[in-house]
């Protein structure tokens, strides 16, 4: 059905254009200067004096430095922390500072700090290991004042036992400084990982994050200043910087006298600014090793957009996803706000403090009044950032502020159960209570009702509720709407992808939007790789580097048809840049498994051997890898290796869900049945939300001739997802074949619900049981 739809959607995809080189921040205004190189802050405070002495004493100088008496703020002075039972010992002796706490083998054991990591509100420190590897300590300092509840030791996961084994203990991958934490807290960070022996020899320009950690290598800029008569043309607009961050003749904003409204009074040639904030400021993955100053964002960097595990629906942050993901989803970042509007960027503070910061553009006769905001003055509700801007804590103690600078709606608190920065006050009344005084302000206002957010559609799309296909259809080709609320509705389409559904991802390859072209390609893996030329071929040769990989990945499974095709070049060009994408994350399971999956779409299982095997040596925990690897073993009819492989992902990670599942799958496949509802049973307890696993899971139970037991999980799947037909399908045909003709109308006309079609398989049911009662009487 899917396929069909395809040949009426999009052209041929013959047409072929050279493969563009990335593209240059800001338009083409700050271009990459290769042969520049780095000079140090040093060098740039010689003229820049007033900048270099706001830089200092900032987050960003003090973002890594060496371990001595001036940098260290914990206290070393022979004081023990207990944590679930576990001892760990600070010391320090002549200068230095030690810690004692267990291995990687659960061993006590003494460690040198070498470095230490922030200094506020928490610091952290840096531990020396083989292999040029550092890894940070999971219990860290609060620096806090005292009387703020710092001045103390606390763990990262205060209410966990982190074991020895635990991948979030503190020597595992998760908290190495190389693989986690480097290059946003130096400058000019190359991390040098060799797979061949997996080792670092990680280097730095400066420790911490300096003057060319934004601005780019400084000598040619150096050397401007020296002579600037011997710099023509764009060189010499660009005083020889990598990346320029002011707009020319930049100017300010201004207030229109009747609406009050602000606007900047020159519109921004560029979102250089931005972007570069945006590099360490965002959820994203690396698209190159060494980073190459005056690129694109998307060009060096793949951003993540509204995931279930990382935003709330309504794009509000959840896990820790910094501030860009979030602030592109604000009207201010569509009106042109820039980071600097509100941030000095050199001392990182506000500009201007209090509210004072937003009425730079907002007139606090019209908006810091209680006729706007309600509350009483100089009361934290009468707080732009507080309403606006809402509080989450990471790392126990570290308060970050969401940036999408929304008007707080604790209506959809109560549709979506998102939070509001109404209750992270008022927390002795619930949402409603919150809800109804907004509409009552509303109402005398003139505003209501408020209009629907993208936040209920992408709610609707997660829990795939009736009507949402064409809702995420509607988001994904609205270009009113922030990107990245767009891209984010293209991905819930392709959960499951419908002819129309479909159609609407199709479109998405056209979008202006890079983020969403990008989400577009992954949903086409859902039809044939040759058939997947016509519609991501031209992406092949994309500007934005993000979107050609993807293209690239999409269509490796159709390189021999590429290859002998007007494609052939751009395919090339741009596999050459997925693979290179990989490479840049090299130290990560994840990139190996990457290229596993690559090799197998291009038929050489022996490299994706290989690679797998590489992705389980540099890290043993890594899942994934070995179930992958464990299948084409399967396949390739090793069997028992396959399985021992299965049965040590359960031995490694006892508590992962999908360990469990995947050995009863093979155990299924094996005809070990009692060995496979036990480990169907353990998947099914471990992942509670999945519903595939509880549905496969009822499956095997009722093939098994255990009809009662097998209905609570199949129950269950439909109640996770009572809009998928498939477990709609297996209710009612299951509970047939049982003679449950109750239970199999009921499931049966909820599948007429959802698609009259479906009508055949009511009345057949019906029929059956007429007959089987005709035959009982």
């Amino acid at each position: 059905m899917i396929a069909a739809c395809f040949a009426a959607c999009g052209g041929d995809g013959e047409d072929q254009a050279p493969t563009p080189q990335p593209e240059a921040a800001g338009g083409g205004r700050a271009k990459p200067v290769h042969d520049a190189t780095f000079v140090g802050s040093k060098t740039c405070a010689e003229c820049h004096a007033e900048e270099s002495e706001q830089w200092h004493g900032s987050d960003h100088h003090l973002a890594m430095q060496e371990a001595n008496e001036e940098t260290v703020l914990g206290n070393f002075d022979n004081v023990t922390f207990t944590h679930f039972g576990v001892e760990t010992h600070f010391r320090k002796e002549g200068g230095e500072f030690f810690v004692k706490t267990p291995n990687s083998e659960g061993v006590p054991t003494e460690y040198k700090i070498d470095y230490t990591f922030g200094h506020y509100p928490l610091q952290q420190y840096l531990i020396p290991f083989p292999g040029g590897r550092y890894q940070a300590l999971s219990i860290c300092w609060d620096s806090r004042p005292e009387e703020e509840g710092g001045q103390r030791w606390f763990h990262l996961y205060p209410d966990e036992k982190i074991p020895h084994d635990d991948i979030l203990h503190w020597t595992r991958q998760h908290f190495n400084w190389n693989y986690m934490c480097a290059d946003c807290h130096s400058t000019d960070l190359k991390k040098n990982y060799d797979l061949a022996s997996n080792s670092y020899n990680t280097t730095w320009a400066e420790i911490n994050v300096s003057c060319e950690a934004c601005h780019g290598p400084g000598s040619e800029h150096v050397a401007w200043a020296a002579s600037p008569e011997d710099y023509k043309g764009e060189r010499a607009d660009s005083s020889g910087l990598t990346v320029v961050l002011k707009e020319p003749m930049e100017g300010g904003w201004k207030i229109d006298p009747e609406t009050l409204k602000p606007s900047r009074s020159r519109p921004l040639e560029s979102d250089v600014q931005v972007e570069t904030c945006a590099r360490c400021h965002s959820r994203r993955r690396p698209l190159e090793a060494d980073f190459q100053h005056g690129q694109k964002f998307l060009d060096t960097h793949g951003l993540s957009v509204l995931e279930d595990l990382l935003y709330h629906p309504d794009g509000q942050i959840d896990e820790e996803v910094y501030v860009h993901g979030s602030f592109v989803q604000s009207k201010m970042f569509h009106k042109d706000v820039r980071c600097t509007d509100c941030h000095n960027p050199h001392t990182l503070k506000l500009r201007l403090p209090g509210n004072a910061v937003c009425s730079q553009c907002h007139v606090p006769t019209k908006y810091d009044t209680p006729d706007h905001h309600h509350h009483m003055v100089g009361s934290t509700g009468a707080s732009c950032i507080d309403c606006h801007m809402p509080t989450k804590h990471y790392m126990v103690v570290d308060p970050r502020r969401d940036h999408s600078i929304r008007i707080p709606r604790p209506d959809l608190s109560v549709k979506l159960g998102t939070p509001n920065a109404c209750n992270q006050c008022h927390q002795d009344q619930d949402a409603q209570w919150a809800a109804d005084a907004l509409e009552k302000w509303l109402k005398e206002d003139g505003k209501f009702p408020l209009p629907e957010h993208y936040g209920e559609i992408i709610a609707a799309g997660r829990a795939g509720a009736e009507g949402s296909e064409t809702r995420l259809i509607d988001l994904a080709a609205d270009t009113e709407q922030p990107a990245i609320a767009r891209a984010t509705a293209i991905g819930l389409l392709a959960r499951r992808p419908t002819q129309t559904g479909m159609q609407a991802i199709i479109a998405g390859l056209q979008d202006p939007d890079p983020l969403v072209r990008t989400s577009s390609l992954p949903p086409l893996e859902a039809i044939d790789p040759v058939q997947r030329i016509q519609f991501a071929a031209p992406l092949l040769s994309d500007p934005i580097r993000s979107v050609r990989i993807e293209a690239a990945r999409v269509l490796a499974a159709a390189h021999q048809s590429l290859r002998s095709g007007p494609h052939a070049a751009a395919f090339e060009a741009a596999l050459g840049e997925y693979k290179h994408s990989l490479d840049a994350l090299a130290d990560r399971p994840g990139s190996r498994l990457g290229y596993g999956l690559l090799y197998t779409a291009m038929g050489d299982p022996a490299a994706a051997e290989q690679a797998y095997r590489d992705a389980v040596r540099v890290d043993p925990q890594h899942i994934e890898s070995r179930i992958n690897l464990a299948e084409m073993l399967f396949q390739q009819g090793r069997t028992d290796e396959a399985g021992a492989l299965l049965r040590e992902c359960v031995q490694i990670a006892p508590g992962v869900g999908v360990a469990h599942e995947a050995l009863g799958r093979h155990q299924v496949r094996l005809k070990d049945y009692d060995g496979a509802l036990v480990s169907l049973a353990e998947a099914a307890r471990l992942m509670p939300d999945n519903a595939h696993i509880h549905y496969f899971y009822g499956v095997a139970l009722n093939q098994l001739g255990q009809f009662d037991k097998a209905l609570a999980p199949l129950t269950k799947a439909h109640e996770l997802e009572p809009r998928n037909p498939e477990y709609l399908v297996g209710l009612a045909t299951i509970c047939r074949d049982h003679a449950r003709w109750d239970l199999a109308l009921s499931y049966a006309g909820k599948l007429v619900e959802l698609d009259p079609r479906y009508g055949e398989i009511y009345q057949a049911i019906e029929a059956q049981m007429r007959a089987q009662n005709q035959q009982d009487n």
